[in-house]
């Protein structure tokens, strides 16, 4: 018998940060296709390896996938990439991307942020984000809004600019509680952080699920009133 050693390529040690994922769904997609050491992590050198995301995420029901800015090896969002993904709500189109194909993100029925990382519009297939929710905007560099509109126009109504040339879109908000008891006729202040430290600031609205139990202010202060549980 005989036997020849390689080197396992497969099994080396990936350094790289590890992309914390907030969707499962999407964890899974990436884990299942693309975890070159098959050690049950997704990297953010993973991530860059990729060069085509094909149909790998049409139809999944993950709602969130902002691990996409991760993905810098590709230069085009294919055709239906993202296809019926009607849970989706929001979605980064990575740096280098230069083409998003023919109904990319259509169908999905729930996209209300869009949000482009890259200066120059690439270019746009045929009804690429048709069909997403009525309210989703298309979020650009301000500096590029003009040339998103004129290169977008089917979608031109939906672009607006994010802040100035040093902003970043929001990726995340975390409130200072998460959960907290108050004893009635007192108040609390809720503060918001914004992730990354520069990113737009969008307008907040604040509303309590239960005005008999506590009811809260435009500007995040809460108040209780008689015992029992509201969401805030």
């Amino acid at each position: 018998v005989a036997v020849s050693c390689s080197k396992d390529t497969t099994s080396e040690i990936d350094n790289s940060p590890k992309i914390e994922f907030e969707d499962s769904k999407a964890f899974m997609k990436c884990i299942v296709n693309w975890d070159k050491n098959h050690d049950g992590q997704f990297s953010e050198a993973e991530a860059a390896a990729v060069t085509s995301l094909g149909e790998v995420f049409s139809w999944c029901e993950m709602e969130s996938f902002d691990e996409l800015k991760y993905f810098t090896g590709i230069t085009a969002i294919e055709d239906g990439a993202f296809y019926y993904c009607s849970n989706l709500k929001s979605i980064p189109i990575p740096a280098n991307v230069t083409t998003i194909g023919k109904h990319a993100f259509a169908n999905c029925s729930d996209l209300k942020s869009v949000y482009c990382l890259i200066a120059t519009p690439p270019t746009l297939g045929e009804g690429a984000f048709d069909d997403n929710d009525m309210s989703r905007k298309i979020y650009v560099p301000t500096a590029s809004v003009s040339a998103y509109k004129a290169a977008w126009n089917q979608y031109a109504t939906a672009i607006v600019g994010y802040g100035n040339s040093t902003s970043a879109p929001l990726e995340r908000i975390e409130l200072s509680a998460e959960t907290t008891t108050i004893a009635p006729s007192k108040s609390l202040q809720i503060t918001v952080t914004y992730y990354p430290e520069n990113a737009e600031k969008p307008e907040l609205y604040w509303k309590s699920s239960n005005h008999d139990v506590a009811l809260v202010g435009m500007n995040g202060k809460v108040t209780a009133f008689e015992v029992g549980t509201a969401t805030i």
